[in-house]
Protein backbone atom coordinates (compact mmCIF):
# COMPACT_ATOMS: atom_id res chain seq x y z
CA UNK A 1 0.00 0.00 0.00
CA UNK A 2 1.46 3.71 -0.75
CA UNK A 3 1.64 5.74 1.98
CA UNK A 4 -0.77 8.24 0.13
CA UNK A 5 -3.18 5.72 0.83
CA UNK A 6 -2.35 4.91 4.19
CA UNK A 7 -2.34 8.55 5.14
CA UNK A 8 -5.71 8.63 3.79
CA UNK A 9 -7.35 6.05 5.94
CA UNK A 10 -5.30 7.35 9.00
CA UNK A 11 -6.99 10.53 8.60
CA UNK A 12 -10.35 8.88 8.24
CA UNK A 13 -9.56 6.44 11.44
CA UNK A 14 -8.94 10.75 12.86
CA UNK A 15 -5.20 9.07 13.82
CA UNK A 16 -3.09 11.66 10.88
CA UNK A 17 -3.03 15.33 10.45
CA UNK A 18 -4.72 16.42 7.00
CA UNK A 19 -1.91 18.41 5.31
CA UNK A 20 0.42 17.24 7.12
CA UNK A 21 0.46 13.75 6.63
CA UNK A 22 -0.79 13.70 3.34
CA UNK A 23 1.73 15.98 2.16
CA UNK A 24 5.03 13.73 3.24
CA UNK A 25 3.29 10.73 2.06
CA UNK A 26 2.83 11.85 -1.33
CA UNK A 27 6.23 13.18 -1.72
CA UNK A 28 7.47 10.11 -0.38
CA UNK A 29 5.57 8.22 -2.81
CA UNK A 30 6.59 10.44 -5.62
CA UNK A 31 10.52 9.98 -4.78
CA UNK A 32 10.40 6.06 -4.22
CA UNK A 33 8.34 5.28 -7.36
CA UNK A 34 8.65 8.64 -9.64
CA UNK A 35 6.61 9.95 -11.47
CA UNK A 36 5.69 8.17 -15.29
CA UNK A 37 5.73 10.98 -17.81
CA UNK A 38 6.62 11.89 -21.59
CA UNK A 39 8.95 14.90 -22.46
CA UNK A 40 5.82 16.23 -24.17
CA UNK A 41 3.84 16.14 -21.40
CA UNK A 42 5.81 18.64 -19.30
CA UNK A 43 6.82 21.02 -22.00
CA UNK A 44 2.70 20.98 -22.28
CA UNK A 45 3.06 22.21 -18.83
CA UNK A 46 5.49 24.47 -18.85
CA UNK A 47 3.96 26.26 -22.06
CA UNK A 48 0.71 26.43 -20.04
CA UNK A 49 2.55 28.95 -17.69
CA UNK A 50 5.33 29.35 -15.16
CA UNK A 51 6.02 31.48 -12.34
CA UNK A 52 9.88 30.82 -12.17
CA UNK A 53 12.89 32.47 -14.06
CA UNK A 54 13.77 31.42 -17.80
CA UNK A 55 16.98 31.21 -16.02
CA UNK A 56 15.69 28.62 -13.54
CA UNK A 57 13.44 26.77 -16.22
CA UNK A 58 16.85 26.37 -18.55
CA UNK A 59 18.35 24.84 -15.14
CA UNK A 60 15.81 22.45 -14.60
CA UNK A 61 15.32 21.31 -17.98
CA UNK A 62 18.92 20.96 -18.93
CA UNK A 63 20.74 20.28 -15.69
CA UNK A 64 20.30 16.94 -14.70
CA UNK A 65 23.46 16.51 -11.99
CA UNK A 66 21.66 19.81 -10.19
CA UNK A 67 21.33 19.44 -6.71
CA UNK A 68 18.22 21.63 -7.09
CA UNK A 69 16.78 20.39 -9.68
CA UNK A 70 13.96 18.95 -8.39
CA UNK A 71 11.80 17.13 -11.80
CA UNK A 72 14.30 14.14 -10.98
CA UNK A 73 11.55 11.71 -9.70
CA UNK A 74 9.70 12.47 -13.15
CA UNK A 75 10.52 8.93 -15.27
CA UNK A 76 11.27 11.31 -18.49
CA UNK A 77 13.65 13.39 -16.32
CA UNK A 78 16.60 12.32 -18.46
CA UNK A 79 14.74 13.59 -21.94
CA UNK A 80 13.93 16.69 -21.03
CA UNK A 81 16.48 19.97 -22.21
CA UNK A 82 15.93 23.49 -22.67
CA UNK A 83 16.19 23.81 -26.59
CA UNK A 84 13.63 20.78 -27.09
CA UNK A 85 11.55 23.17 -24.81
CA UNK A 86 12.24 25.92 -26.96
CA UNK A 87 11.32 24.04 -30.36
CA UNK A 88 7.99 22.73 -28.79
CA UNK A 89 7.29 26.55 -27.74
CA UNK A 90 8.03 27.40 -31.36
CA UNK A 91 5.87 24.58 -33.14
CA UNK A 92 3.39 25.49 -30.60
CA UNK A 93 3.16 29.10 -31.45
CA UNK A 94 2.94 28.32 -35.14
CA UNK A 95 0.18 25.57 -34.90
CA UNK A 96 -1.67 28.46 -33.23
CA UNK A 97 -0.81 30.82 -35.95
CA UNK A 98 -2.14 28.51 -38.55
CA UNK A 99 -5.41 27.70 -36.53
CA UNK A 100 -5.58 31.24 -36.38
CA UNK A 101 -5.08 31.58 -39.83
CA UNK A 102 -7.72 28.94 -40.65
CA UNK A 103 -10.45 30.61 -38.73
CA UNK A 104 -9.35 33.99 -40.08
CA UNK A 105 -9.54 32.46 -44.26
CA UNK A 106 -13.05 30.93 -43.23
CA UNK A 107 -14.32 34.38 -42.34
CA UNK A 108 -13.26 35.99 -45.24
CA UNK A 109 -14.27 33.65 -48.13
CA UNK A 110 -17.69 32.97 -46.02
CA UNK A 111 -18.30 35.79 -44.19
CA UNK A 112 -18.92 33.07 -41.09
CA UNK A 113 -16.60 31.99 -38.12
CA UNK A 114 -17.44 28.48 -37.21
CA UNK A 115 -14.22 28.42 -34.65
CA UNK A 116 -17.34 27.97 -31.94
CA UNK A 117 -15.84 29.99 -29.47
CA UNK A 118 -16.77 32.20 -27.26
CA UNK A 119 -14.92 36.08 -27.37
CA UNK A 120 -12.88 34.46 -30.33
CA UNK A 121 -10.29 36.77 -31.16
CA UNK A 122 -10.43 36.88 -34.82
CA UNK A 123 -14.40 36.48 -35.34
Amino acid sequence: MKNIEKAYIRIELGTATWNEDLSSSGEQDILDEGIECYAEDVYELIYDGYNISEEKLKMILDEHDNSDNMLYPLDCFEDLSYADWLEYRADRKADERDEKMAIFNTINYTGVCNCNRTNCEIC
